[in-house]
């Protein structure tokens, strides 16, 4: 109500698993109450305002997935820069993201899971390949954010427990 929002980006499974999560399902109801839009963005669809491009990467369709790996994975690209939204996928999600690893490459990756080790951690990073990670998560790191971070020592790793908020500018 805040931001008078007109529409919003769903997975195709959002419904679905909505009817297990409390919050989503919460959202789904104001949505429905005020009006909003919900727009169900499937694999593969694009969108472009702006001079700003949106790609849905993930998920598939029909996927049975939990919802963790039912996020969206977003790529949003601006004046030839990139940004990778994977959500809080985990590694199945990430395991057949791999499949097309060039798809991956961004130069901002908002750490998937609240930077959250998984055991394709390394190679899905590696695919992004992005010059700067960026992390939300709480002020005290868990076991697997911690195994994150020894995962990706050579990469920035921007996390909002030291940094604050973390603002990306394109230009």
């Amino acid at each position: 109500s805040a931001y008078s929002v007109k529409r919003v980006r769903i997975s195709a499974q959002y419904e679905r698993i909505a009817a297990e999560n409390v919050p989503a399902e919460r959202v789904l109801d104001l949505s429905r109450r005020w009006g909003v839009e919900l727009d169900r963005m499937e694999q593969y669809e694009s969108a472009t305002a702006g001079g700003v491009r949106l790609e849905t990467l993930w998920p598939p369709g029909q996927s049975a997935l939990a919802s963790n790996d039912s996020g969206l994975v977003l790529k949003l690209t601006f004046a030839r820069r990139t940004i990778l939204f994977p959500a809080d996928i985990e590694a199945p999600a990430q395991a057949e993201l791999l499949q097309s690893r060039r798809a991956l490459a961004c130069d901002v990756l908002i750490a998937p899971h609240h930077g959250s080790f998984e055991m394709t951690t390394g190679e899905f990073v590696d695919a992004v390949d992005p010059l700067y990670i960026v992390s939300s998560n709480d002020r005290t790191l868990s076991q697997r954010q911690r195994a994150f971070e020894r995962t990706v020592p050579q990469r920035t790793l921007l996390r909002t427990n030291r940094c604050g908020a973390v603002a990306i500018v394109i230009e």
